[in-house]
């Protein structure tokens, strides 16, 4: 069973348009609405943060949407207002909490009022009241839904706060339905676990039928935190079928991060070339992140994102010319 979640309040101190860290967010200004995160999943990198609270705590920034408006109306502000911002990149908007929903509430409206563009990653539900939201500025709001199996079994385990999987993609559902653009992540793939082509095809199929056009996927990149979050939090046949995987896998600076490990090239470029062919059957379009497969020939996993939200008009505001910068 999942333990309780203590939903607290803080004040966030100093920038609140972050510049992005990894390359396929490049010109891409981040928000974070909030420390911590509920849906506690396994192989997320950012519980491994220095300042990372602990599992049954999220800090929410009650002052956030003040500063957002602070930043972005300073007369003394030199650089263009941004297109569009990435929204959570380690958090998650849809935590089921109503002190979460308020604060992501203020955060979007603001930004879309000013024909600020967003784009998010949610594992949550989505309420109806963004959706409309969202409908409202629908050519400045892009979508993502992590989804990564069709088994409860692999979400009660690995990502015991998140969305049920109905949920999810009753989401998707009505996102689409809604006009609005959205895309499905499978990232992370876990070797072994969730990457067999008959669990596959059957989430593919799933997307295939509530609209969904395009998909991104990465296999798992191991950190030393994650590695202890496995070990801590699955079964122990579960951390020696990773460990096995990765043991001997060099470390490398990879999205980020000094120290990650991938499995091995081979496989994992197999793997893709299986997944492509499974999408075809539903005509799919995927994306292979370039930043979690160096060396491989893969795609800018937010092209997306980027080539829709930049195609939009911007604001009058004379500020709003360019990217951040």
């Amino acid at each position: 069973m999942h333990q309780p979640i203590r939903i607290l309040k803080e004040n966030r101190i100093g920038q609140v348009l972050q510049p992005p860290l990894i390359p396929c967010q490049r010109n891409i200004p981040a928000v974070n609405i909030a420390r911590g995160c509920s849906f506690s999943c396994v192989y997320c990198y950012a519980r491994g943060y220095s300042n990372a609270p602990r599992k049954d705590e999220v800090y929410v920034y009650s002052n956030l949407a003040e500063k957002l408006i602070q930043e972005l109306e300073n007369p003394r502000r030199r650089k263009p207002w941004p297109r569009y911002v990435s929204l959570n990149t380690s958090t998650d908007s849809f935590q089921p909490y109503e002190e979460v929903l308020a604060i992501s509430w203020q955060v979007m409206q603001l930004l879309l009022q000013r024909n600020i563009g967003i784009s998010l990653l949610t594992k949550g539900e989505i309420p109806p009241e963004f959706i409309t939201l969202f409908q409202r500025s629908k050519e400045r709001v892009a979508v993502a839904i992590g989804l990564v199996s069709l088994s409860e079994a692999f979400k009660t385990r690995y990502e015991p706060g998140a969305a049920s999987i109905n949920d999810r993609l009753d989401t998707i559902a009505r996102l689409t339905r809604a006009g609005i653009n959205v895309r499905v992540r499978l990232d992370p793939l876990i070797p072994g676990i969730n990457d067999t082509p008959a669990e596959i095809r059957d989430l593919f199929q799933e997307l295939s039928c509530r609209g969904v056009n395009t998909v991104s996927v990465s296999y798992l990149m191991m950190r030393p935190g994650i590695m202890g979050q496995i070990k801590r939090e699955l079964p122990a046949v579960h951390y020696k079928l990773l460990e096995g995987y990765f043991q001997y896998r060099p470390r490398s600076f990879i999205a980020a991060s000094q120290n990650t490990q991938l499995i091995s090239p081979v496989l994992r470029l197999r793997r893709y070339e299986e997944i492509k062919a499974l999408a075809a059957e539903h005509q799919l379009k995927v994306l292979i992140c370039s930043c979690k497969n160096p060396g491989l020939a893969a795609d800018l996993c937010s092209q997306p994102e980027q080539e829709f939200l930049s195609a939009t008009r911007p604001s009058n505001n004379t500020r709003q010319l360019s990217l951040f910068k």
